[in-house]
């Protein structure tokens, strides 16, 4: 009996030292770990305000015109006009302010709506209109191919041509065909002296609009 006691005693001394030894450890002895971490950002520039534009009223068309062999007026009038052997020639400039790169990618929209032309004028193959130096058959031609400048870019990038696109228009003085001379010389007379205005108006509207 005694010794069943004392058996009992030790197990009980033991558990408690092993307990003891445990807490002891756990106050010791434990694992840790510690990490700081931060981050910095700022807003995207974004670069198109206000300021920028496109600049083509007063600059395609003009009251008055000189020929430039001579630098003689050949033609003069109180509004803006076009005549046979008259040119005029402008750049589309659309870029953010001074010069910065969207860092964003974005689009850019061309749109021609309220452009239009009279029947006479957009009918008269002595009128030729030309984007970039490129020379297009027809009035609605010409307007397509300024829409079709509308183009996503990537951040960081400008867009095609740098943003620059040369609208250009030219009366023919003569037809390259002679055969056709007359004929040309006839219809232009027509238009010049027309019982209502003839008319023609540009315009073109450029939005820049980011990507999500």
């Amino acid at each position: 009996m005694s010794k069943n006691k004392t058996m009992r005693l030790g197990a009980v001394l033991l558990v408690l030292a092993l307990l003891t030894s445990a807490i002891i450890g756990g106050t010791l002895a434990k694992y840790t770990a510690s990490t700081d971490s931060s981050d910095t950002a700022r807003i995207a520039v974004w670069g198109f305000d206000e300021e920028t534009k496109i600049e083509i009223e007063n600059l395609l068309f003009a009251t008055s015109y000189t020929d430039p062999a001579d630098e003689k007026t050949t033609v003069d009038a109180d509004v803006n006009v076009i005549a046979p052997g008259t040119e005029g020639e402008v750049e589309v400039n659309f870029l953010a302010k001074d010069g910065v790169t969207p860092e964003v990618a974005y689009k850019i929209t061309f749109s021609t709506e309220g452009s239009e032309a009279a029947e006479d004028i957009q009918n008269n193959k002595n009128i030729v209109w030309s984007l970039d130096g490129i020379a297009y058959d027809s009035w609605e031609e010409f307007l397509a191919a300024i829409e079709g400048l509308s183009e996503e870019v990537e951040p960081n990038n400008l867009p095609a041509n740098d943003g620059k696109h040369i609208v250009s228009w030219e009366w023919l003085f003569e037809d390259a065909d002679e055969e056709q001379i007359d004929a040309s010389d006839e219809v232009d007379t027509a238009a010049g002296n027309a019982d209502e205005d003839l008319n023609v108006t540009l315009v073109i509207s450029v939005t820049a609009t980011q990507i999500d």
